[in-house]
């Protein structure tokens, strides 16, 4: 198989010239999601009023999102019901270690390069903070597809 010669554009819009195999491989020879030296944390900023990174879709369905992504029942909420074994799937999938659902949420978006801000749970505002918030989710969902997409054989 041929290699060809590209120009990319980097970190710091730094361009480098290198072989590639594919479109999505880095100079270093890993896509580009898991080389450290060419990839830049996303950042899960506050949207611009008027603007939602989720298109509108509620937090019951990012968790359906969420379930799909993972083939697991959707998680109905009710009385006595927990989306922890949700996060406990997602925390496998991942392969990080298992917590509460902020920290596999927080381990999870990590992994993948984004950002676990404030707004993703309440732990700041709870000293032993459980929940996660829409935006967590989406996160998580967000983080999930960026790793499958990395790794596809733990898809």
């Amino acid at each position: 198989m041929a290699r060809a010669s590209s120009i990319c554009a980097y970190a710091g819009n730094e361009r480098r010239v290198g072989v590639s195999v594919s479109d999505d491989e880095c100079i270093h020879g890993m896509t580009r999601a898991w080389c450290d030296a060419c990839r830049v944390p996303t950042t899960v900023t506050t949207p611009a009023p008027g603007t939602d990174p989720y298109g509108g879709r509620s937090r019951q369905l990012l968790f359906d999102d969420l379930c799909q992504l993972l083939d697991v029942p959707r998680y109905v909420p009710g009385p006595g019901s927990t989306p922890s074994r949700v996060f406990s799937a997602a925390a496998a999938r991942a392969e990080v270690d298992t917590g509460s659902m902020p920290e596999v949420g927080e381990a999870i978006a990590v992994k993948a390069g984004l950002v676990w801000g404030p707004d993703c749970d309440n732990r700041q505002s709870r000293e032993h903070g459980t929940v996660v918030s829409r935006d967590g989710v989406g996160v998580v969902v967000q983080a999930l597809k960026i790793l499958a997409e990395s790794n596809p054989a733990a898809r």
